[in-house]
C-alpha cells in the first residue's frame, strides 16, 4: 500500500508516459532517413557528411537494437537496488548526450556509435517505468495504469515516422536528433523537479523523508 494519493500517482504516471516515449520515438523516428539512403534518394550533403554505404548505414540499426535489448537489464537491476529516480536522470542523461553528439553526425562512426548509445539511454525508461506503477499502484488500479502507460508508449511508436519524414524531408536529419534532444532534456527537468523516488526499499510506502538524489526540486 502506497501514501500516494490517487491524484499524485496519476502525476507520477504521467510522468514516467511521456518519460518512456523515446524509446520506440527515437527508433521509428530513424527510418525516414535510412529511407532516403536507401533509394540514393537524399541530398549530397548528406551523403557527403556520413560517407557510408547503404549495407553500413543499416548497421546503425543494428547497433541500436543491441543496445535496446541488453541496456534495460543493467539498468533495471540498478533502478531495483539504488532506486527508481537516479537511474532515470542517468539514463537521461546517457540519452541527451548521445543525441547531442548524432546532432552533429560529422562521420559514420559517431553516427554508429551514437545510436547504439542513444538505444542504451532511452530503452530503461521502459523497464523503469513498469517498476514504479508496481511500486505505487493499489491491485485495483494498476492494470489501467498499465493499460495507459502502454497506449502513451504506443502513440509515439506511430507517429515517430511521421515526425522523422518531416523533418528529415525538411530540415534534414540532424534535426530529429535536434528534436530529441529538446523533448529529452524538458522531460529530465521535468523527472529532476517532480518525480519523486518510489522504489519501497528506499521510501517504504511513501511515508518516509526524501533526501539528496531521491527527493524532487519541488
Amino acid at each position: 500500500f502506497h501514501i500516494f494519493t490517487k491524484r499524485e500517482r496519476w502525476f507520477v504516471i504521467v510522468i514516467i508516459g511521456v518519460a518512456g516515449i523515446f524509446s520506440g520515438l527515437s527508433s521509428n523516428m530513424y527510418f525516414p532517413a535510412l529511407d532516403q539512403i536507401a533509394t540514393l534518394n537524399l541530398s549530397i550533403d548528406l551523403r557527403t557528411l556520413l560517407s557510408a554505404r547503404q549495407p553500413s548505414v543499416s548497421l546503425t540499426i543494428t547497433s541500436y537494437m543491441i543496445a535496446q535489448g541488453i541496456s534495460p537489464l543493467i539498468w533495471g537491476s540498478f533502478s531495483d537496488t539504488i532506486g527508481r529516480r537516479p537511474i532515470y536522470i542517468a539514463s537521461f542523461s546517457v540519452y541527451i548526450t548521445a543525441n547531442i553528439a548524432l546532432s552533429y553526425s560529422p562521420n559514420y562512426a559517431v553516427l554508429l556509435i551514437f545510436r547504439g548509445l542513444q538505444a542504451a539511454g532511452s530503452a530503461s525508461t521502459v523497464s523503469i517505468g513498469n517498476g514504479v506503477i508496481q511500486d505505487i499502484s493499489p491491485l485495483a488500479e494498476k492494470d489501467f495504469f498499465i493499460a495507459f502507460y502502454q497506449a502513451i508508449r504506443n502513440f509515439s511508436i506511430a507517429i515517430g515516422p511521421v515526425l522523422g519524414g518531416v523533418l528529415s524531408e525538411y530540415l534534414g536529419f540532424r534535426y530529429i536528433f535536434v528534436f530529441l534532444l529538446i523533448r529529452s532534456s524538458f522531460v529530465l527537468a521535468m523527472i529532476v523537479l517532480f518525480l519523486p523516488e518510489t522504489l519501497c526499499a528506499i521510501v517504504d510506502n511513501g511515508s518516509l523523508r526524501l533526501t539528496g538524489v531521491y527527493k524532487p526540486f519541488v
